[in-house]
């Protein structure tokens, strides 16, 4: 939903509706264009970034039932970023944006039940926040209701359940979900186990920065798990979860130093100065 929503205030930007419409649509009270103009403060789209002026604008939309400025209003507060923090009133911002279907506020409802951090924990009411957020594509809460069925929390263990809406959400470039996707691939939790396509998911979920991905690409490579061994890219791979602090990956690329030829170590350090510099695009190999 918000990155359809993004790309039309962005085109509206470029379109200097800012000046010739939105603003004087919000001074005369308009809600949507309230939240428009909140979400441009919000991000910095075309103006600077500025999370007071956003909340304003969003105050004033939430008060006339606006769902999603209701939503945005929930994370200023429960952030403290541009209003003073309050978790509380927070909790009833998400569920009034939730209750009118806004699927990022179902999906925070999942993790704030499920953490226990602002209310008592309430595994059953998180499955239902992210079970409603599934079902309108939100890929937050088909990773978190993956989750609950591969570990049984709050419904009845269903690994095969689990695997598919990591796969869903992993689809949709969550790279939580594609590590866990992977993993499942690996230990055959849910299908049948596949190094490949472990491997495969876990190089998607390590170019996004995640570190246990990094780290297992480390150990795939270094070691030549499901892979011809490769430790070149092994000792790429550690330094770069070492970089993004999995303290493990220090440990695997000191190791791997140790087998190396002086030729190799000098390479190896070259592309990993590469692969950190470039975000982890561009750690080798490329058909991961």
């Amino acid at each position: 939903m918000f990155e359809e929503m993004e790309a039309l205030v962005l085109f509206m930007v470029l379109e200097n509706l800012y000046v010739g419409e939105w603003k004087p649509l919000a001074d005369k009270g308009d809600p949507t264009a309230q939240n428009s103009l909140g979400i441009m403060y919000y991000y910095g789209f075309g103006i600077p970034k500025n999370y007071r002026t956003a909340a304003k604008l969003f105050t004033r939309a939430a008060k006339q039932n606006h769902s999603i400025a209701q939503y945005f209003l929930a994370t200023l507060y429960n952030s403290g970023r541009g209003v003073p923090k309050s978790t509380d009133f927070a909790l009833k911002l998400y569920l009034l944006s939730a209750n009118k279907g806004v699927s990022e506020a179902q999906s925070m409802l999942g993790i704030i039940y499920y953490e226990g951090k602002i209310v008592p924990k309430d595994y059953q009411a998180a499955v239902k926040w992210w079970e409603r957020a599934a079902l309108q594509g939100d890929a937050t809460a088909l990773n978190g209701l993956g989750l609950m069925y591969m570990k049984g929390i709050g419904v009845t263990k269903n690994p095969s359940a689990g695997f598919n809406l990591f796969s869903q959400s992993a689809h949709e470039g969550h790279v939580e979900a594609q590590f866990n996707l992977a993993i499942s691939y690996q230990f055959g939790d849910g299908v049948t186990q596949n190094d490949q396509k472990a491997l495969k998911w876990f190089g998607l979920a390590a170019q996004q920065g995640h570190p246990k991905a990094q780290y297992q690409l480390a150990v795939f490579y270094g070691f030549g798990q499901g892979v011809p061994q490769d430790k070149i890219h092994g000792y790429i791979w550690a330094r770069a979860s070492a970089v993004n602090g999995f303290n493990r990956a220090k440990k695997l690329s000191r190791s791997l130093e140790k087998t190396m030829m002086p030729v190799q170590l000098n390479r190896a350090k070259t592309l990993s100065e590469i692969c950190i510099k470039k975000k982890f695009k561009a750690c080798y190999p490329t058909s991961i």
